[in-house]
């Protein structure tokens, strides 16, 4: 299971992304910086949140000393508005993102999310299941020798859902997912897609694309992935 650490001395930020995250992650919470190294010793992390006010001027030695701990770790800061000149402290400093308080939960999910796929090189590769294969690098889906054709859209979305099977997608991100500058997305198109998706996998029992009410959808990998 991934596991975030968040590192901010405002118990309501610690808990509030505690209670936000833990269906989903691993989460641990420190408002003290020593007990960061403490937590390193005892798990492998791969993700620390922490407060920027909290690390301010020695911000680049943190980060090296993080490093230094865990090579492939990664960071996000968390912070009020800053200034171009913040700004181009945190990326001098090896910081993988950034994001502005008061924290949006679910812009916090996204970029988490963004950061785990650049991490993994843009999801994986290949989805296999005994009589499946689903192509990332080809956008194919190949189930009992038989090669399903998919719009480009169509396959984000399937390629999305079913790379974190049984994880539920907002209908909003995957609005942000398939959307161009110069094409509108909303709701009705993201319904659209799915039905058709349902439609094409009619035949793959392998496979379900399950609504959560209210929320958005999941994808639902009936056979263990190998």
């Amino acid at each position: 299971m991934i596991r975030l650490l968040i590192l901010d001395d405002d118990p309501e930020v610690r808990y509030g992304i505690y209670d936000y995250l833990k269906q989903d992650y691993e989460v641990f919470v420190t408002k003290n910086i020593k007990e960061v190294f403490k937590i390193f010793n005892q798990t492998n992390i791969d993700l620390i949140i922490f407060d920027y006010s909290i690390i301010s001027i020695n911000l680049k030695q943190f980060v090296v000393a993080l490093k230094e701990s865990n090579d492939k770790i990664l960071t996000m800061i968390l912070s009020d508005q800053l200034e171009d000149n913040d700004k181009k402290c945190l990326f001098q400093s090896d910081i993988d993102d950034y994001m502005n308080k008061p924290v949006d939960m679910m812009e916090l999910q996204f970029r988490i999310e963004h950061l785990l796929k650049k991490r993994s090189n843009q999801y994986r590769k290949l989805i296999k299941t005994e009589d499946l294969t689903i192509n990332c690098e080809t956008n194919t889906v190949i189930y009992c020798d038989n090669k399903l054709e998919f719009f480009n859209k169509e396959f984000q979305i399937l390629y999305h859902l079913f790379s974190y099977p049984n994880r539920i997608f907002a209908k909003e991100e995957l609005i942000e997912l398939i959307c161009d500058n110069d094409y509108y997305i909303n709701e009705n198109t993201i319904r659209t897609y799915i039905n058709d998706l349902r439609r094409k996998l009619d035949t793959i029992d392998e496979l379900e694309i399950v609504t959560v009410r209210g929320i958005g959808y999941k994808g639902v990998i009936k056979k263990v992935v190998i």
